[in-house]
């Protein structure tokens, strides 16, 4: 059994100066995922028992996550997870960053509106200018708020 990290690490820290480090593991030889953990970091140490994980379990290669925030505005930090899906496409994933258990969001709540039409290996969100930002195998997919 070979568990490990095969998608990138993100850091955040809260408005009120908690330090969080968030991972998704994932078994190589199984291809058995894990949750997503959130370790806190205190004092440059790491404590290396998770504070938080999500419910749901993320299949091999694990999560691609990102990070964001409106600044240092308390309650808004969002924790997006890119979920590979056994189907070759992906759902994208937003978590309260400071309670993993409170997902935000899910793509698959509107998947003629908002689903993905393939995953592409390795991918991560990236978070900018208010938008969300996920590629595909063929095309580049943004998330914003929606205008009434």
């Amino acid at each position: 059994m070979l568990p490990g990290l095969f998608m990138t690490p993100v850091y955040w820290s809260t408005p009120s100066g908690k330090q969080y480090i968030y991972v998704s593991g994932a078994n190589v030889d199984t291809g058995q995922g894990d949750t997503i953990k959130a370790f806190e970091l205190t004092n440059g140490q790491l404590n290396l028992t998770p504070v938080m994980h999500t419910s749901l379990t993320y299949g091999y290669p694990g999560a691609g996550i990102a990070v964001s925030s409106d600044g240092d505005k308390a309650g808004t930090g969002i924790l997006w997870a890119l979920q590979p899906n056994l189907q070759d496409s992906a759902i994208l994933r937003a978590y309260d960053a400071t309670n993993l258990n409170r997902e935000l969001y899910n793509s698959e709540q509107n998947v003629a509106r908002a689903g993905l039409d393939s995953y592409q290996k390795f991918t991560r969100p990236v978070v900018a200018d208010g938008k969300v930002f996920v590629c595909s195998q063929s095309i580049l997919y943004i998330y914003g708020q929606l205008l009434s």
